[in-house]
């Protein structure tokens, strides 16, 4: 028995934290308990998930015990807790214990609603995620609120948020089945109907005349491939992302060579219904534009397109699509901007509607222009006040038109002026425009959005569907409408993340990020938010807090680099500042409309950043 008891844990000491997992900058109490140990110092040392140290100190063992708390940070996973008797590093320690580290997208501020808004936003996308089989294998659908029933290729903007919430499984099979079906020519079907499914008008797989099918896929591969950090995913599929991009600027079909855009049939903005007959196909009846919505899309699918070229080392490639972007932004520029706002389109062919001015129009892909590199600042500022003068002018509940006017009577004939496409309001357009606000200097404007969007939605008892006449209340367009349309929660939960919170990534699992948090201007005097990529197990997480003229960043994270903007009232005002309790030098800048003091950071371990 004697020779037993040497081996108990007891002469080693014990090491245990209250809880086994946690989040990032959650207090991790660390206790431990050596009855048969000599009083001494001991050294605690804490590693992250990728093995590196980020908190190292002695601790003295009296009659046994020692504690201690640690700020948990770094990299995800398994925490590793080492225990030296003697003041060493190394990896045989004496006594080891351990917890785990779970990024999970979710931020909270004082007098907000932020949590709860956080908890929804998961739980409703959830609730429009669309598992079928398609030959014999599950796949992650979108049902949209005027999705047809188990089609799995429908464009999938609830990408913009989800992949802050989602596992790979869940962002990559709607894609890796659309690039299945690619045809020879290199285009693509909008509709893939599930098995069992008797599809659409009795087909099984359906292009409608939308153009923006091969540019639009281009985007979400490159959306994955941010979250989930999966080169070689992503490098399977330029092959046919190549070919889909020559589709789109080479097919008379789809492709403008007097203009130099994509073409389509004479719709409203993004919708595939052609004026006149109604229809969804091209046809006889086809009468093509070049339309602001394309035209937005196009040069955004080049410069991401660029972005995994050069990533494999096809740099050429790169670079000629970086010069395609920046002309195809410039042709368009010069085609749509009327000084206030981009035109909804040009005519190619020759129409005629007399009694009504698409001029005048204000089509719902001028939010998407501010967003996505078309506009510069000083045109989305302008656009952005057009959306006010408007909302002043008419008296309908909230900005986000499909279009403002919609068409007169008569030219959509299931679509009276103010329904669905033809001039209703959708949440869609608000998360966009809400964003937009945040990221051109209107942050005060876009915390009036976002809180009108929350009482709209408590209202409905949490639903958010495709649509909303315009005094407000909730509307439908199809018996298969559901009460979470991911086009509305995605564009809100994007405009969260990456507006309000101000996190953007700028590389593959965020190995390298922004942090732009917009607090004062909502008057949040404390916020804390972490925002993951789970399928890449990747995160940034911070801790804001405004007394008076200081201001305190505590952050920590997964990647290399964090681009800290911290807004500021007077850009001429002295600014001291420490990081870690060390001088810091930043520099003041005005970016976009407002003026912030800068910073580049390494998020390793747990950083605390001091503004006076």
């Amino acid at each position: 028995m004697r020779r037993q008891q040497q081996y108990e844990m007891a002469r080693f000491g014990t090491v245990r934290t209250e809880r086994m997992k946690y989040a990032p900058l959650d207090e991790v109490r660390i206790s431990f308990v050596g009855a048969d140990l000599a009083d001494q110092t001991l050294f605690f040392e804490v590693f992250d998930g990728a093995g590196r140290s980020y908190y190292r100190q002695g601790i003295p063992l009296v009659n046994g015990e020692a504690a201690l708390t640690v700020t948990a940070g770094g990299t995800p996973g398994l925490h590793v807790i080492r225990v030296f008797d003697k003041d060493e590093t190394g990896f045989h320690a004496f006594r080891m214990g351990s917890f785990v580290l779970e990024a999970t997208t979710q931020a909270s501020a004082d007098g907000t609603d932020l949590d709860e808004f956080f908890a929804w936003l998961h739980g409703s996308l959830e609730s429009s995620l669309d598992w079928a089989l398609y030959e014999g294998y599950w796949v992650a659908g979108d049902k949209a609120g005027d999705n047809s029933p188990m089609n799995l290729a429908y464009p999938r903007f609830r990408l913009d948020s989800v992949r802050y919430l989602e596992r790979a499984e869940t962002l990559k099979g709607h894609i890796d089945l659309a690039y299945a079906h690619q045809n020879p020519d290199g285009s693509l079907y909008d509709h893939i109907y599930a098995d069992g499914s008797p599809g659409w008008e009795g087909a099984h797989k359906i292009r409608s005349l939308m153009a923006d099918l091969e540019t639009g896929l281009i985007i979400n591969v490159w959306q994955v491939w941010m979250a989930t950090s999966d080169e070689g995913w992503m490098a399977s599929l330029l092959q046919p992302m190549l070919e889909g991009w020559h589709y789109a600027t080479t097919s008379p079909v789809l492709w403008s060579k007097e203009l130099g855009l994509i073409k389509k049939p004479h719709a409203a903005d993004e919708w595939d219904v052609q004026m006149g007959d109604g229809s969804c196909f091209r046809n006889e009846n086809s009468r093509y534009v070049a339309s602001l919505c394309d035209a937005v899309r196009l040069p955004r699918a080049a410069d991401c397109l660029a972005d995994m070229l050069r990533a494999v080392g096809r740099v050429d490639e790169a670079d000629a699509l970086r010069e395609f972007a920046s002309s195809a932004r410039g042709r368009a520029n010069d085609l749509l901007w009327d000084g206030t706002k981009y035109r909804h389109h040009v005519h190619i062919d020759p129409i005629e509607h007399p009694d009504f001015d698409e001029d005048a129009q204000l089509v719902m892909s001028n939010t998407w222009a501010c967003n996505d590199g078309l506009a510069s600042h000083d045109q989305a500022v302008a656009i952005i006040e057009e959306y006010e003068r408007r909302l002043e002018e008419t008296g309908d509940a909230y900005p986000w038109w499909s279009m403002q006017p919609g068409y007169p009577e008569g030219h959509f004939p299931r679509y009276p002026p103010g329904m669905y496409m033809n001039g209703g309001l959708f949440p869609w357009v608000g998360g966009q425009l809400c964003r937009a606000c945040f990221q051109h200097g209107f942050a005060e404007r876009g915390w009036r959005l976002f809180n009108q969007f929350r009482q709209r939605v408590k209202a409905d008892d949490g639903a958010c569907p495709t649509w909303y006449t315009l005094d407000g209340h909730a509307a439908m367009n199809t018996f298969w409408t559901t009460p979470f349309d991911a086009w509305g929660i995605a564009a809100w939960g994007q405009a969260a993340v990456e507006g309000l919170v101000g996190v953007v990534p700028q590389s593959p699992g965020m190995n390298s990020c922004r942090i732009a948090p917009q607090w004062e201007a909502g008057g949040v005097r404390h916020a804390a938010a972490c925002i993951a990529f789970p399928a890449s197990r990747t995160y940034i997480a911070y801790e804001y807090t405004r007394e008076g003229a200081t201001t305190e960043l505590r952050f920590t994270g997964s990647g290399e680099s964090v681009d800290i903007q911290i807004p500021v009232d007077d850009p001429n005002a002295p600014t001291k500042a420490t990081l870690n309790g060390e001088p810091a030098t930043g520099q003041v800048a005005h970016i976009d409309g407002a003026d912030y003091w800068c910073l580049t950071a390494d998020p390793a371990g747990v950083n605390t950043l001091c503004l006076d």
